[in-house]
């Protein structure tokens, strides 16, 4: 009797677990399950057009603005999604110092604008599928990193 009711709440587990990880149409992900995810995090999220005309996120973490841009975007499904911020810094940063966190760092990558700003960007692949909880794991990633990027150029 122990054997089964262990046996049925590991099942019950198990499922709940699944059910939290809703899988998402094929295609990639779309701007409102973006949204969702970030809503979810308590971050604002307000649609935009880019340059070209492109329809993409801008929202902020604490007093760091980003911006989520999608790639691949077929009728609403879009392939891929970049994370991107960039920070101003009096003077710049050295082209050393970008190359430190490049060489020293996974996830963003790095690099310097006109200004000797740093800029900072996290591609995330979902053409092959997607789960809700796989947006909102990228997203923890992204938002753990940006504090560490942040310092290591201050």
């Amino acid at each position: 009797m122990k054997t089964m009711l262990v046996a049925a709440l590991a099942g019950a587990a198990l499922s709940i677990g699944v059910a939290q990880a809703a899988p998402l149409p094929p295609g990639g992900v779309t701007r409102a399950e973006v949204t969702a995810a970030l809503a979810a995090k308590g971050l604002p999220a307000a649609l935009k057009a880019d340059g070209a005309g492109e329809q993409l996120i801008a929202t902020k973490v604490g007093d760091t603005p980003f911006v989520i841009i999608f790639y691949g975007c077929k009728a609403q499904r879009c392939q891929s999604v970049m994370f991107k911020t960039a920070y101003h810094f009096d003077g710049g940063v050295s082209a050393a110092t970008i190359n430190d966190w490049n060489r020293n760092k996974r996830f963003i990558r790095a690099w310097l604008d006109p200004d000797q700003d740093p800029n900072a960007v996290m591609d995330v692949d979902f053409e092959k599928g997607a789960t809700s909880e796989a947006i909102a794991s990228n997203l923890e990633t992204w938002l753990g990193i940006l504090p560490l990027f942040r310092q290591h150029f201050q």
